[in-house]
């Protein structure tokens, strides 16, 4: 492979061929275009191509680095590396899962009704296979928010709003504090799956005190952020393990655990970053943030 046909590749309109190039570009012994290499790196709207792209760079600038001499070393993986690799091993875990488990649910389903002498309906083992599926739907968000994000520019205030209403939300419940328009850049799946599980969060933290939720949103000159805050009950005991999948405080016949490693992944999909701090008097502050990028033919401001 010549280091002209991997940036050939590079200049595709499909980040799955510019992901190829760059994987090509990996293995290229030619490290003179490293300048045009930065410069696709930094205007990759694709975040899994823009971290391999990253780490082409890295290991270009290595190579042509002079080691100490007698000197033997281990160059640890970036973080950005890192992500990439669970995000990509997530991804292919889920898809195997979910497309074995489905059509087996659907045969048990089916081989019950038939068997069993007593309505299926309403019964014991219907309500356990709602419930698998339930579990499988949270898989596949799991797979969702595991994607690689596609960047776009959309308005944050109207994507806050949209996300209220698809949950049905009330005033009372909660309010977004902006109404005109944020323009920003990122991925407003990845977001969406995010801010419907911190909303819902603070939503059922505050059902005792009763005190609606607040959503705020702005565009700095290098990142986004937003802020959703309660003021709820405030983080449960064991709240330390509140990242780790299948841990919540709540009752286990309706919540799965699942919600905030989730977000989590969906936010580290998206290249940002989420945090949960406590409020002075009570609740929680959770605040996702995440860096602008530039999309190829447009300026961000």
């Amino acid at each position: 492979m010549s280091i002209d046909e991997g940036f050939a590749l590079l200049a595709s309109p499909r980040s799955s061929d510019r992901l190829k190039g760059a994987r090509l570009l990996a293995k290229s012994k030619d490290f003179s275009k490293l300048p045009e290499l930065r410069q696709y790196e930094r205007q990759e709207a694709d975040s899994w191509v823009r971290h391999t792209l990253a780490r082409v760079i890295g290991k270009w600038q290595a190579s042509t680095a002079i080691p100490d001499s007698d000197e033997s070393w281990i160059s640890p993986k970036a973080e950005s590396e890192l992500e990439d690799i669970r995000s990509q091993a997530i991804q292919n875990v889920t898809q195997t899962l979910l497309h074995e488990m489905h059509p087996l649910l659907a045969d048990i389903s089916a081989a019950v009704a038939a068997e069993i002498s007593l309505p299926f309906a309403g019964s014991r083992s219907a309500a356990a296979l709602a419930r698998t599926t339930e579990f499988l739907q949270v898989i596949h968000r799991l797979y969702e928010a595991s994607a690689s994000a596609n960047n776009e520019e959309f308005d944050l205030s109207s994507l806050i709003l949209e996300v209220i209403h698809y949950c049905g939300y009330t005033e009372e419940q909660v309010l977004a504090t902006r109404l005109d328009p944020v323009i920003t850049v990122g991925d407003p799946g990845l977001l969406r799956i995010a801010l419907q599980n911190v909303i819902k969060n603070a939503v059922e933290a505050s059902e005792k005190t009763e005190v609606k939720v607040l959503v705020n949103c702005a565009v700095t000159d290098s990142y986004s952020w937003v802020v959703v805050l309660d003021e709820g009950v405030g983080f449960p005991e064991g709240h330390e393990r509140a990242w780790e999948p299948g841990i919540t405080s709540k009752s286990k016949e309706t919540h799965f655990g699942w919600g905030l490693p989730i977000t989590k992944r969906a936010v580290a999909s998206l290249g940002g970053t989420i945090k949960l701090v406590p409020r002075e008097h009570r609740g929680i502050s959770c605040e996702i943030r995440w860096p602008l990028v530039e999309i190829v033919g447009k300026e961000t401001t």
